[in-house]
C-alpha cells in the first residue's frame, strides 16, 4: 500500500473514532504545556545532480568540480522545537486528556560542498649570510559551500492517560499524530578562493575573491503518529500557587513520513525527547 494512502486511512479512523466518543457537554480544559526538545534521525546523501535540480537558478552549482574534493551534500531529518499545549477532558474523569497544540522550531536542513588546496613549489631563496633556506610556494584555495535552513510547524494532537497517587510523582502515556512541515526554505551557496605566496613567514602576497546566491524553496511536508511516555512531578503540595505546576520530562517515539519536495521522502522512527512544564488549572 502507497505509504501517502495508509497515513490517510490511519487519520480517517483516528478521527472518526474521536468524533464518535467526544460529549462536549463534559468537555473542560484542564492544563497547559510548553515543552522543548527535538529529535534526530537518519541522514540522507544526496546527489550534486538533484541539489542542482532543487536550485535550477543556481550558476555557482554549474562550476566544474571534477577535480575538487567532496565532503558530501546530506539532508539531516533534524527538528530543535517547543510544543504549545492545551490538555482538555471530554470523557469524564476518569478518561484520558486530549491534549492539542502546536509544535514550532527550526527543521530539517541541507549541508554540503567541495573544496580545493593546490600548492605549487616556485622559488627557493636561500641567505648570502647565514646559508638559511626559504620556500617560496603559491597556494590556491578554492570552496564551495551548500546550505539549505527551515523552520518547523507542526499541528499536534495526542490522548493522555495518567496514574493517579498521592505522590508528586506520576507517569503517563498515550498515543498521538501530528501534521506539518517546514516553511521558510531557504538556501544559501558561497563560493570562495583564494590565491597566495607563502614562506616560513606570514604571507607577502595575496588575492581573494567570494560569491553568495540565495534561493527561497518550496515547503517541506511532514505527518505521521507517535507514543508519548514520561514522568510528571508536582512541584508542590502544600503551596497553593506552586501545586499548579509540574515538571514534566517526556520521550516520543514517531513514525515519520517527511518530503523534501523535488530530493527524496522517507518514512522514519526518530525518538523524540522534551522536557518543561505542566500548569494544572485545578
Amino acid at each position: 500500500m502507497n505509504k501517502k494512502i495508509l497515513f490517510s486511512v490511519i487519520g480517517i479512523f483516528a478521527v472518526n473514532a474521536l468524533l464518535a466518543s467526544i460529549d462536549s457537554s463534559k468537555s473542560k480544559i484542564i492544563d497547559a504545556y510548553l515543552l522543548g526538545g527535538g529529535y534526530s534521525n537518519n541522514t540522507t546523501s544526496i546527489t550534486l545532480q538533484e541539489f542542482q535540480a532543487y536550485n535550477p537558478d543556481s550558476k555557482l552549482l554549474l562550476s566544474n568540480f571534477s577535480n575538487m574534493t567532496s565532503y558530501g551534500i546530506s539532508l539531516y531529518n533534524e527538528a530543535a522545537m517547543f510544543n504549545l499545549a492545551v490538555g482538555a477532558k471530554f470523557f469524564g474523569e476518569n478518561g484520558p486528556t486530549l491534549r492539542t497544540g502546536i509544535c514550532i522550531g527550526s527543521g530539517s536542513y541541507i549541508q554540503g560542498g567541495y573544496y580545493s588546496n593546490e600548492k605549487k613549489h616556485i622559488d627557493t631563496l636561500i641567505s648570502p649570510r647565514t646559508g638559511a633556506t626559504a620556500y617560496i610556494d603559491s597556494i590556491f584555495v578554492k570552496s564551495y559551500n551548500f546550505n539549505t535552513r527551515s523552520d518547523l510547524m507542526q499541528l499536534d494532537v495526542a490522548f493522555i492517560w495518567r496514574t493517579h497517587n498521592n505522590n508528586k510523582m506520576t507517569v503517563f502515556g498515550g498515543f498521538g499524530g501530528f501534521v506539518g512541515g517546514s516553511f521558510n526554505v531557504f538556501t544559501e551557496i558561497s563560493h570562495f578562493e583564494r590565491k597566495y605566496l607563502s614562506t616560513e613567514s606570514p604571507y607577502i602576497n595575496s588575492y581573494s575573491n567570494s560569491k553568495i546566491e540565495s534561493f527561497k524553496n518550496k515547503n517541506h511536508l511532514s505527518y505521521g503518529a507517535y507514543i508519548p511516555f514520561g514522568l510528571d512531578y508536582k512541584i508542590s503540595k502544600q503551596n497553593e500557587f506552586w501545586s499548579h505546576f509540574h515538571l514534566v520530562f517526556e520521550s516520543r517515539i514517531r513514525l515519520q513520513y517527511y518530503k523534501v519536495s523535488g530530493i527524496n521522502s522517507n518514512v522514519t522512527l526518530p525518538y523524540n525527547a522534551m522536557f518543561g512544564l505542566r500548569y494544572k488549572f485545578s
